[in-house]
């Protein structure tokens, strides 16, 4: 029988790892870029189920949150590189997910969340290797690895010794790819098992649970609803328009760039929902790995990039002609 299930991660990355981890109850892993104890959280799900781990995250006040949330898990307030050094940190107050090392997503923040007036601070954080951080704590055998740097992924896959402490699944977010990671994965016997549009998941060669994970049957036909966390805000805890807009957005026209940021932002939703929509659609068809890598990738954008495309054409056209009605109708 079929039973309904939550999941607090962004892109259910959860529901995913714990169907390839079937039938285990009790487990380890390792979050890089760990971020909110809860809210988007790859691990609070298998927290919640008895399994710890090692949360790494150089924001403090995140990292703060999950020391006090998150007692029986190693919590580490640091950056992973591929060796130790000082390094140039930008934390984004208004969006933590979009914190990194990186110099090229920064520079990439710049000119995609302009008309948001993204605030940020930037600060010379230490970082270690992964190698390093994982001798000093010397954990037990790791069942998964999430890694989420935003763009510095290269860096942190690269600084660890993937024969010494060697994960049986690796979640990695797989859309700010500066440098091939992927080739170290597959050069250290790891291999390609599965997409979700956001994320890859790569197994070692050797894998036990790979063998018996099917997309279609592991996931959709295991559970009748899987729906999303909502966090409950207190009313003391949400923003007072009134008194934020002025105090934030105080000079002619910023009115404006907040709604053509928001439609912007729909914008991009709904082209990005378009996309998914053509991988969901696929995900039925889904089988079984036969001797080869098959992945959402190989179902979807290879064989679908032309019809995504034109999908993609089509809403940013619709929403060009929206922001140009809006322009002429608003004066602020």
């Amino acid at each position: 029988m079929m039973n309904p299930i939550t999941s607090y991660a962004q892109n259910r990355e959860d529901i995913i790892i714990d169907a390839f981890f079937e039938g285990k109850q009790k487990g380890f892993y390792i979050d890089i870029g760990a971020n909110h104890p809860t809210f988007d959280s790859v691990t609070k799900f298998f927290y919640s189920k008895g399994w710890s781990g090692i949360n790494i995250e150089p924001n403090e006040t995140l990292f703060n949150l999950l020391k006090a949330d998150r007692k029986r898990d190693t919590n580490l307030n640091i950056g992973v590189g591929e060796y130790g050094a000082k390094v140039l940190f930008r934390e984004y107050t208004d969006n933590s997910g979009l914190s990194t090392f990186s110099s090229e997503e920064m520079n990439n923040n710049d000119v995609s969340y302009a008309s948001f007036k993204t605030r940020y601070n930037d600060k010379t954080l230490s970082v270690k290797s992964l190698e390093s951080i994982l001798d000093d704590v010397n954990p037990p055998k790791i069942d998964f690895m999430k890694i989420d740097v935003e763009g510095y992924e290269y860096e942190a896959i690269k600084g660890n010794n993937w024969k010494k402490y060697r994960p049986e699944l690796i979640c990695i977010e797989a859309n700010h790819i500066k440098k091939d990671w992927r080739s170290i994965l597959i050069d250290s016997g790891y291999f390609l098992l599965f997409n979700d549009g956001l994320n890859d998941y790569f197994a070692i060669n050797e894998s036990k649970y790979a063998k018996n994970f099917d997309y279609s049957s592991s996931v959709l036909m295991r559970y009748s609803k899987i729906t999303s966390y909502v966090p409950h805000f207190e009313k003391q805890d949400m923003p007072n328009i009134e008194t934020e807009l002025p105090k934030n957005y105080h000079h002619r026209g910023s009115l404006k760039e907040v709604i053509k940021g928001s439609l912007y932002s729909l914008q991009v939703s709904i082209s990005n929902a378009l996309v998914l929509s053509i991988i969901n659609s696929k995900r039925i068809n889904y089988t079984k790995r036969i001797n080869s890598i098959t992945t959402i990738s190989d179902l979807s954008f290879e064989k679908n990039y032309t019809a995504i495309i034109f999908l993609k054409k089509i809403t940013l056209k619709s929403f060009s002609i929206l922001m140009t009605i809006f322009h002429r109708l608003v004066r602020v």
